[in-house]
């Protein structure tokens, strides 16, 4: 799937797998956030510039910051600087491991495609005061400009407290048009699929009717996730949010979807059904100025329906719905 909207950057080959396991009427969502294209800025080899995705030296409130020497470019171009996330679907594969999640991308284009003659710096505005900052941060470079997820560590970033940001250098004889991720190591944990948590409960009586029906249930499904983080103050609570967010998809919140299901239901019987939210349960744990932060994420996942044909005989009757 792609998305597209003029001004934007344009989200290409997105896409999510149905889990082998999926049971009957299983949602399946797809994040995905569309990012405004940054304001191109002239570059050329006698100058220094600094660009972010507003433009040129409009560093307040920037997000990503790009300071290119003079002498890094042999000719004249037009630089480009855009912060996005990939689109996402949320792990749901249990187990635990260790790894760099995306904080944020960024594309840098030029219009003339050319290997810099010297090292530039990247910087990537930190999400809280600048007394709360992870700790282990990492820049990926983009393998496949084409495909989601094709990335190799890069190099680390430091978090330099003046600025409030995370800074790398761009090596010397790398290329202008490359897209980078600014990654923060984490411990995650994700549970196994649940589906204690009842939505809806009840049955539908066909006896006395020999012929067959149908029975419209409409029930509500939940999707979104929500954090639990015990303890934390707002600085880490803010920081620890936008990283989660960046992996999970959106922003944090649960929502609802409502939906209709047809069931079958035979002559003489009674149906009873229960509609079920299905959801996993995270822990992410990372280093926040020198010390680590666990919070836990619920996930909503959709709904699991179970439901059964019973013939009246076999109950004492009533009819409900």
């Amino acid at each position: 799937m792609s998305f597209a909207k003029e001004g934007y950057r344009t989200v290409s080959d997105a896409s999510v797998e149905i889990a082998n396991n999926a049971t009957n009427r299983s949602l399946v969502t797809l994040n995905v956030t569309m990012s405004k294209e940054g304001v191109a800025v002239a570059v050329d080899p006698e100058s220094d510039k600094v660009i972010t995705e507003k433009g040129e030296g409009e560093t307040e409130d920037a997000q990503t910051v790009l300071t290119i020497p003079a002498g890094a470019v042999s000719t004249a171009t037009d630089v480009t600087l855009t912060p996005y996330l990939e689109a996402v679907a949320t792990d749901v594969t249990p187990g635990s491991k260790e790894e760099a999640i995306p904080m944020t991308n960024i594309a840098i284009s030029s219009s003339q495609d050319a290997a810099l003659n010297q090292d530039v710096t990247l910087s990537v505005a930190n999400a809280s005061s600048s007394d709360y900052y992870f700790d282990e941060v990492e820049v990926y470079e983009k393998t496949n400009a084409r495909a989601i997820g094709d990335w190799k560590k890069y190099a680390d970033a430091a978090f330099d407290k003046a600025t409030n940001s995370y800074i790398a250098a761009i090596k010397k004889g790398s290329s202008l048009n490359k897209d980078y991720s600014i990654r923060v190591k984490s411990e995650k944990n994700v549970s196994e699929t649940k589906n204690d948590e009842i939505l809806k409960e009840d049955s539908y009586s066909n006896a006395g009717n020999m012929s067959a029906t149908t029975y419209d249930i409409p029930y509500t499904a939940k999707l979104g996730w929500e954090i639990s983080a015990s303890g934390l103050d707002e600085g880490a609570l803010s920081l620890v949010k936008a990283a989660i967010a960046a992996q999970e998809g959106g922003s944090e919140g649960v929502y609802t979807v409502n939906k209709t299901f047809t069931a079958h239901v035979s002559g003489d019987y009674i149906l009873y059904f229960s509609c079920k939210a299905k959801y996993v349960e995270k822990e992410y744990t990372f280093s926040i100025a020198g010390k680590k932060v666990t919070v836990k994420v619920k996930h909503y996942l959709g709904v699991e329906f179970v439901y059964t044909n019973q013939s009246s005989s076999m109950h004492g009757g009533g009819s409900i719905g």
